[in-house]
């Protein structure tokens, strides 16, 4: 049969040919599954660290007494959506996950959760392949060494380590396999179907059912659509700043788009409706730039937030557990030598953007570009602080799915060095450091999971970045130990880096309290309670060491407002019921006169 030059081609040659490539992408797919394995087979027989006590230990919509209902109506944490402390982050199928985890191993250990993570890390790394074979746009050849490439970077990345390594990362990593599934279902419909016809419809829905997928194991998975949406207008129609009104004259297009619209549209609206219409709140110390009162100081630092993660990927040397805090200290003047970071970001960012909207027409770099940018820019924008305000500084997790793009944009850069004429004498040097750098990147994982492995060593690797959490972390650790003097210092030390933290002066004055200092644990609890006036179990356990100390009639109006004290705003609004019920029974029980 003839091909596109009118040339004719062996059709038995063109079906062994198709038939080599399937059997080579089988290969690769087998590769990246077993590479990921390899990666983060260490994790296996972590344990339960950091927020997988809240999300999974003390979660109660895990017990098989709780309804399976109650998954749609609390958040990932176990709070009713409705609640003013609620996070509002609306994650029921990966609490599903965990709940069917709970079911098979209870909490006797983490490997079948662990196990899980594993297993969904080492299934979106073929279909990360898969994604990117099918939008770049051919030589077939080129476009599979560039998707390898990518797929290989992916697989390793020290970035993934806490989404992988930790439980709660497994909402980021479930929801990464369902934007991959929604993006891939896309991609067919644009080319084999069209939306008037009843494939096309069909694939039209299988792409919304796995944006609900994704966005009901992490929120970020609604971006897709936005993939789905930019890649048809720039990539696949090819419309640039040289003929943007061609969209207009294409009714196809028009209408792809908006039922793209639509269907995100719908989403929000279910979405925002499950949450009551109501805004998550957070603290300062969750994102102290949200809480500051200068302008310039807020833009400042929320613009060089993207920079700070863009070097996370280039150079994942540093990687902490938490970046709360003052772990990301605030831009706080136009002098500052940060901006110049930004402002380098932003350059590159925007000369890359606008080579890819102007360049050529429709050329194999370009559409490439097009992609990588896509997936990099999109699914980030969320977790940004730059469209609203989110419960972080930095979020090593959120990056699973912007890394792909970041993978992508990488092959891409390695390809056209390979491809470039004047530079062929330098193909073996470019070979060489790319195995260096995957080599390198699977050694720092493996490190890195090393530390995910127990609490006690993921605090003690964060003292360096965030001092004041990973101390305060590291001293309920110790003190579980039996180390009371080393958890006495620790409490100390943290309180010696952010004096503000009520949940280390409480639990300073809890160690104090059992070594019988009630003089020192009475001035522990009331430094917690002037940093937090609403935590029950401060005032609770005030009561009782003003009791020890004889002072009943302190520990009576301690006690009094214990009672009365609302949950409004709290984020844990169960723990403080279970600190109400016992204040009680000590007041009725402790103080006849009440």
């Amino acid at each position: 049969m003839p091909d596109k030059r009118g040339k004719r081609v062996n059709a038995s040659s063109e079906t062994t040919t198709r038939q080599r490539l399937s059997h080579k992408q089988w290969l690769a797919y087998a590769l990246l599954s077993s590479v990921a394995f390899l990666t983060y087979y260490n994790t296996l027989s972590a344990g339960f660290v950091y927020d997988d006590s809240r999300a999974i230990v003390n979660n109660r919509d895990l017990l098989p007494e709780t309804p399976v209902g109650n998954l749609l109506y609390n958040d990932f944490w176990g709070t009713p959506l409705t609640h003013s402390g609620s996070h509002r982050s609306y994650r029921p199928l990966c609490v599903l996950s965990f709940r069917l985890n709970y079911a098979v191993s209870q909490l006797s250990s983490g490997f079948s959760y662990h196990l899980v993570n594993v297993l969904l890390h080492m299934a979106v790394c073929p279909f990360y392949m898969a994604v990117c074979l099918k939008m770049l746009p051919r030589p077939t050849r080129d476009g599979f060494t560039t998707s390898l490439v990518a797929g290989l970077l992916f697989a390793v990345h020290p970035i993934h380590t806490e989404a992988v390594a930790g439980l709660v990362g497994r909402a980021d990593v479930g929801s990464a396999l369902f934007f991959l599934l929604a993006f891939y279902t896309y991609l067919n419909l644009l080319e084999y179907s069209t939306l008037t016809c009843t494939k096309g419809l069909l694939l039209y829905m299988a792409t919304i059912g796995f944006t609900v997928a994704a966005m009901f194991t992490k929120e970020i998975g609604i971006t897709v659509l936005g993939v789905c949406l930019m890649y048809d207008v720039l990539v696949h129609e090819r419309v640039c700043l040289d003929n943007l009104l061609q969209v207009l004259r294409k009714p196809s297009l028009l209408l792809r788009c908006a039922a793209l619209t639509v269907g995100g549209l719908a989403l929000l609206f279910v979405r925002m409706t499950m949450m009551g219409g109501l805004a998550p709140s957070f603290s300062s110390s969750d994102n102290p730039a949200a809480q500051d009162n200068s302008t310039l100081v807020r833009m400042l630092t929320f613009t060089h937030l993207p920079p700070l993660n863009g070097l996370l990927l280039l150079c994942p040397a540093a990687l902490s557990f938490d970046w709360s805090m003052d772990s990301v200290p605030l831009v706080q003047s136009i002098a500052d030598g940060r901006n110049a970071i930004s402002i380098v970001f932003y350059g590159l960012l925007l000369a890359a953007g606008y080579r890819s909207m102007t360049a050529g027409k429709g050329g194999y770099t370009q559409s490439a570009l097009v992609c990588s940018l896509l997936i990099l820019i999109i699914p980030f924008l969320p977790a940004s602080n730059l469209l609203f305000y989110v419960g972080f500084v930095l979020a090593e997790r959120i990056l699973y799915i912007p890394s792909m793009g970041y993978c992508l944009l990488v092959a891409i850069g390695l390809r056209c060095l390979w491809n470039h004429k004047k530079l062929k004498a330098y193909r073996r040097i470019y070979s060489v450091l790319l195995i260096m750098v995957l080599v390198t990147f699977a050694g720092r994982s493996w490190l890195r999971n090393a530390d995910w492995r127990n609490e006690e060593s993921l605090y003690r690797s964060g003292i360096k970045y965030n001092p004041a959490k990973a101390w305060g972390n590291l001293a309920n650790v110790l003190k579980a130990r039996g180390d009371i003097p080393g958890a006495i210092h620790a409490y100390r030390s943290a309180l010696s880096h952010r004096g503000n933290m009520a949940d280390a002066h409480y639990n300073l004055g809890v160690t104090l309290q059992e070594q019988k200092e009630f003089q020192q644990a009475e001035l522990a609890y009331r430094n917690a309670i002037r940093c937090r006036p609403t935590l029950a179990l401060a005032h609770l356990n005030l009561g009782i060491t003003l009791r020890a100390l004889h002072n009943d009639t302190g520990a009576e109006k301690v006690l009094r407002h214990c009672i009365t004290i609302p949950d409004t705003g709290l984020k844990d609004p169960a723990r403080h019921a279970d600190a109400g019920q016992p204040c009680h029974l000590f007041t009725l029980v402790n103080i006849p006169q009440l």
